[in-house]
């Protein structure tokens, strides 16, 4: 077992069941079955964890939109779209909404790096949106920042209505982004 990576795949995955504050790394060590020095051996604070998460989250939207980029917009905008499918199918809520539910007591260089991820994020689905209005694929009327404002901020938002409801209200607004592109 890569221990590191161990670490950083519960890290994340209790961020986003239980939320960033809700768990300590006595709960890591005992899920891993491995001693709590061993958690701080590797990240020696929880802020070191957070941010090896968000950075790890970082390099991933990087790396998918580069394998998308050959794609048409279309494609592409469900591909990104399809993440938050995924992550209501495990019951779990994005990275971004989260740790955006926790950022005012966030470390301060975790609030820097989420900010990042955010516009990252959004730079990324404008630029989608833009192009495919540009060649046709998609037609709204707003620009194509707000509209990817708008996007990001329903799926986010349909991920934690989803806990609540359950899980049919995040396909309907699912369903519902896709058409208003």
């Amino acid at each position: 077992m890569d221990t590191r990576l161990a670490i950083l795949d519960l890290g994340e995955y209790l961020i986003r069941t239980k939320g960033y504050h809700a768990f300590s790394y006595k709960d890591i060590a005992d899920e891993l079955q491995i001693k709590n020095a061993a958690v701080h051996y590797h990240f020696p604070s929880k802020t070191d964890l957070g941010m090896a998460v968000l950075e790890r989250a970082i390099e991933r939207i990087g790396f998918s939109s580069r394998q998308w980029e050959q794609l048409p917009e279309d494609q592409q905008l469900k591909r990104f779209l399809n993440t938050y499918f995924e992550s209501n199918a495990r019951g779990t809520v994005c990275l971004m909404g989260a740790l955006s539910a926790a950022s005012t007591e966030l470390p301060e260089e975790m609030r820097l790096k989420l900010k990042e991820m955010g516009d990252l994020i959004l730079a990324w689905v404008s630029k989608c949106l833009a192009d495919g209005k540009r060649k046709g694929i998609f037609e709204f009327k707003e620009k194509p920042a707000t509209k990817a404002t708008m996007l990001v901020s329903n799926m986010l938002a349909s991920l934690l209505f989803s806990r609540v409801l359950g899980k049919k209200h995040f396909e309907t607004i699912y369903k519902q982004v896709l058409a208003s592109v």
